[in-house]
């Protein structure tokens, strides 16, 4: 009767572990699937990898915590959620560099993964934001020199070409 009692907590506790992985794979899911490509079976299957997020989840639960004026304890519900909406605000955030830079978001994907992202101040968001506008700056000047070489270009080639650019027609208006 003990063996069974034993193997009952133990197996109680796995599924308690696996639950709250999946939840945090959830919450975590911009940066995992989206940026690493880590589907939830390839992160449950991976030791190491959960072991990480929840030393990342347990440090960014520490870090709400104490930014909560009154140091109370925040559940694991809570902590998930907030991470969750953090996740939709650098996700978006991350799609525009990736729409509007040069490197296609890869330099600020590696500056400021989702985990560093949630422990920024706003006054280090509003700087990331500043930084991404200059960087989208120049991308639409890069744009600008290169459209502007392309369109010289395709006027030398229909100046250099034998054919006439405008044919004549013979209708009369």
């Amino acid at each position: 009767m003990q063996i069974g009692k034993i193997f009952s907590v133990n197996l109680i506790n796995d599924v308690k572990v696996v639950s709250k992985d999946s939840k945090i794979y959830e919450a975590f899911k911009p940066y995992l699937q989206d940026v690493l490509g880590t589907s939830l079976d390839e992160y449950m299957k991976d030791k190491e990898l959960r072991r990480e997020y929840r030393q990342k989840f347990a440090k960014i639960k520490e870090h709400f915590q104490k930014s909560d004026a009154k140091y109370l304890p925040i559940r694991d519900e809570e902590c998930l959620r907030r991470i969750a909406k953090y996740a939709k605000e650098w996700s978006e955030f991350i799609l525009v560099a990736r729409e509007s830079t040069l490197d296609s978001g890869k330099g600020f994907i590696e500056r400021t993964p989702l985990d560093k992202y949630i422990l920024m101040s706003s006054r280090q968001k509003d700087e990331l934001e500043r930084q991404l506008m200059s960087e989208t700056i120049k991308r639409i000047r890069s744009y600008a020199n290169d459209s502007c070489l392309s369109n010289a270009q395709q006027l030398n080639e229909m100046l250099v070409e034998s054919k006439p650019v405008i044919q004549n027609s013979s209708h009369r208006i």
